[in-house]
Parts: C-alpha cells; structure tokens; sequence
C-alpha cells in the first residue's frame, strides 16, 4: 500500500518561493491553511514576523522540517467538502 503524503495544518515547512523571475526567498514557519488572494489561491504560514500569504503559483519547494501535532483521525466523510 502506497503511503499517503499531505500538507496539514501545524506542520512546519521551510518555503522557497520566487519573488520575480530572477530571486527567490526563503521563508520558515507554520503551515495555517489555504486562501484567496483575489483570484489566486495562496498558502499560509505563521512566521515570526507574522502572517505570510504566498502564492502557490510562486512557491518552487516545501520542505517539512517538523510534523504537526497528532490529532485523532476523522471518520470516513467527515472531511469532505460539500458543494451546493
């Protein structure tokens, strides 16, 4: 059985992203969810100088320096999304 991989909420990632077409920048934090950033989605990190939006468009790698906290796993559809 394939193991699975994914991006949870609490976990730890070190982000290189591309701020224009000849740098890039590093940033580390905690992994906070998903948002809009008008018509792009964006990942969230907490940093320690806050709150980092970057755009998924423009991140070139995620490396997962720390876990994040265990939490009892979800029944089978509790974590669906639901369109309507």
């Amino acid at each position: 059985m394939a193991e699975e991989h994914s991006i949870v909420k609490g976990a730890r990632f070190s982000v290189v992203y591309r701020v224009n077409v000849t740098k890039e920048a590093v940033i580390e934090g905690v992994y906070g969810g998903m948002a809009a950033m008008g018509t792009e989605t964006a990942l969230v990190f907490e940093t320690e100088d806050g709150i980092s939006f970057i755009n998924s468009n423009a991140i070139v790698a995620m490396n997962q320096i720390e876990a994040a906290p265990e939490e009892p796993r979800k029944g089978p559809g509790e974590d669906r999304a639901l369109y309507g």
